[in-house]
């Protein structure tokens, strides 16, 4: 099944919306979808993995999914979600200082640095901490810096999760331990790894294979720190180089889960898989995922031209009007043996309002 995610930004795609505020009509460009026989897709891969999604990182676009919409504990990847908000509302170089809050709200037993209250830290090595190692106690110390407190900023992951189109999560901790009220989904996760995916800052620290925590006002230097990401340490069996930027998470309800975003000569491609009942199994569903992404799709780009004749057509058919001079080209990703031409373009009206 082929899907367009919906993003304001984007002029077309095929759910792709130009919103007007104010309580005025928006035109919903509904098109873009496949004319033809689907058979010529390549089989889809078997995955160990519940549920999975396959998201092209250039355009949002939908090229596998497996029960994708299904809820369910995310465990650490929701630091995914943590790192984006630090990176959009905080700053890297700046230094900050572990509340009591912060740390005796993160569960003894689970994966922690074992920072100290009143312990002064940067915000880059907390990023380290938590994209590289999963420190439980790093994305809490991260989280008050950037709201002030804790509810705070699981207010702002909902509210970035709304933003962001996501209608199957709920956050109720930075971290992703488990605890009611925690959940996402392959889909969702996609797009927050999406999000996070267009900030450089998140590939440097979640690609970093070690880290050697600095000395600070408490601890001194030397403790190195290694990732959980099997995939992009050379010498593991699952690596793969395609793999740029990837986090881990796992706890005994959420089960093994996993996002990454692997890049090759012909494909830019995130990947996200949930419920997995093994650690190797979400490496193993991330290759044969980007495999299947780069194998069964090729990129074709609908020029500006096109786009405008085709919109304005489909536009007068359904009644409604669209500003065509704000559409440009785009680059989709299509069944191998299928081109701009085997794309069918719809228009539809929508009510949207603002408050």
């Amino acid at each position: 099944m082929l899907r367009w995610e919906t993003h304001a930004e984007m002029k077309i795609q095929i759910r792709c919306e130009q919103r007007m505020r104010k309580k005025i009509l928006a035109c919903l460009l509904a098109g873009i979808a496949l004319c033809g026989s689907i058979s010529a897709f390549a089989a889809a891969p078997a995955l160990s993995s519940p549920t999975a999604c396959l998201m092209d990182a250039d355009s949002g676009q939908i090229l596998y999914q497996k029960s994708a919409q299904t809820e369910l504990p995310m465990a650490s990847i929701t630091k995914v979600m943590t790192a984006l908000l630090v990176i959009e509302n905080g700053d890297l170089s700046a230094s900050t200082t572990a509340t009591a809050e912060a740390i005796n709200s993160v569960d003894l037993e689970s994966t922690r640095i074992g920072f100290e209250p009143n312990e002064q830290l940067t915000v880059d090595e907390l990023m380290y901490s938590m994209l590289v190692y999963s420190a439980n106690d790093a994305a809490n110390i991260l989280a008050v810096y950037t709201a002030g407190d804790l509810q705070t900023f699981v207010n702002q992951m909902n509210e970035k999760a709304k933003e962001l189109g996501c209608t199957h999560t709920h956050f109720a901790n930075p971290n992703g331990l488990d605890t009611d009220g925690h959940y996402s989904c392959a889909e969702d996760m996609a797009r927050i790894t999406r999000a996070a995916n267009q900030h450089p800052e998140f590939s440097k620290y979640s690609s970093t294979v070690s880290y050697v925590l600095p000395a600070d006002n408490l601890i001194g230097p030397g403790w190195e720190i290694r990732t959980k990401v099997n995939m992009i340490k050379k010498e593991d069996p699952t690596y793969d180089a395609r793999v740029y930027a990837a986090k881990t998470g796992w706890t005994t309800k959420a089960h093994n889960t996993f996002v990454a975003c692997g890049k090759s000569e012909n494909a830019n491609l995130i990947v996200t898989v949930l419920g997995c009942p093994m650690k190797n199994g979400i490496f193993l569903d991330t290759t044969a995922l980007l495999n299947y992404g780069e194998q069964a799709y090729q990129p074709v780009t609908v020029t500006a031209e096109e786009y405008r004749a085709q919109a304005k057509k489909a536009a007068k058919q359904a009644g409604c009007s669209i500003d065509t001079d704000a559409l440009s080209d785009i680059t989709l990703r299509l069944p191998k043996g299928m081109g701009a031409n085997d794309l069918a373009y719809t228009c539809a009206k929508t009510e949207t309002g603002a408050q």
